[in-house]
């Protein structure tokens, strides 16, 4: 009877759908299903020489160990988390997990068994309506600081800070466009955070000043996340050590249908992979 009853956890565990796993409290895997694998993209054979927390995204990794050690001290006898999972080519996944604690027949803690729904899209879901939400608001405190303030300068000041904050930038400049005599962009507003530099003041000779330039002539914003790897700013690489500038973002801004400004984003912190979210 035991043996059938082996049988049969063996057969659902193995043709869930949902992951499933058995894991030690050392984080080494006991068993782990199709599903479970297909998830994080892993060959069983490979998943079962890694450990558990190697898959657990470092900035989750506090709270999963929190909610096993009061498994462990009997204090909750089980728990579901949303939490992100590493996958082989370090892809994030996130998931549903629910885990308890099996115990012997004498109450002797032995393994945890988890199961992993991925709510990945879910999660994009929310995150996508999160960032509307955020640029109704920013677009809202913009707009009330305009009606308040009939100073065009505090106007513009207004709006780069909200903008830089809003996008968790390094900076965010606003720029004037000016035809005549000659094409160029003065600085209007500028926002830094404390530890960086801000550009304002800067001279840009024109021709150095052309990848600017050149933005002013399309309606697509221009991302690039490694200004040191693209050939238009190769002339700029001082300014750009010197500024420690990294990636940027640059639109330019219309009055009816007329170029009128330039808004340029830095990244100074890091290499920013520009999503299509920051771009539209």
């Amino acid at each position: 009877m035991q043996q059938e009853s082996e049988a049969y956890f063996r057969s659902l565990f193995e043709q869930a759908a949902i992951g499933m796993a058995q894991v030690d409290f050392k984080g080494q895997w006991l068993l782990v299903n199709p599903a479970f694998c297909r998830l994080v993209d892993y060959p069983q054979a490979e998943l079962m020489q890694r450990s558990y927390f190697d898959l657990v995204h470092p900035e989750d990794l506090a709270m999963n160990q929190v909610y096993q050690k009061s498994l462990l001290a009997g204090t909750i006898p089980n728990c579901t988390i949303e939490e992100r999972y590493l996958g082989k080519n370090q892809n994030t996944v996130w998931v549903l997990t629910t885990t308890a604690i099996v115990r012997d027949l004498h109450d002797e803690p032995q393994y945890l068994i988890k199961t992993f729904q991925d709510i990945s899209d879910r999660k994009l879901s929310e995150n996508a309506l999160k960032r509307q939400l955020n640029r109704a608001l920013l677009l809202q405190r913009i707009t009330d600081a305009i009606r308040s303030q009939l100073d065009s300068r505090q106007i513009f000041e207004t709006t780069v800070t909200q903008v830089g904050q809003a996008f968790g930038v390094s900076r965010c400049i606003l720029f004037s466009y000016i035809k005549k005599p000659t094409r160029r962009l003065p600085v209007v507003a500028e926002y830094a955070e404390p530890k960086y530099m801000p550009v304002t003041g800067m001279i840009v000779p024109i021709k150095k000043a052309m990848p600017w330039m050149q933005v002013m002539d399309r309606e697509q914003a221009v991302a690039v996340a490694n200004v040191y790897a693209n050939p238009l700013f190769q002339d700029l690489e001082p300014l750009f050590q010197e500024i420690e500038l990294k990636s940027l973002l640059m639109i330019r801004t219309s009055y009816q249908d007329k170029p009128n400004g330039l808004l340029v984003l830095h990244q100074c912190d890091r290499f920013r992979q520009w999503s299509s979210h920051d771009i539209r």
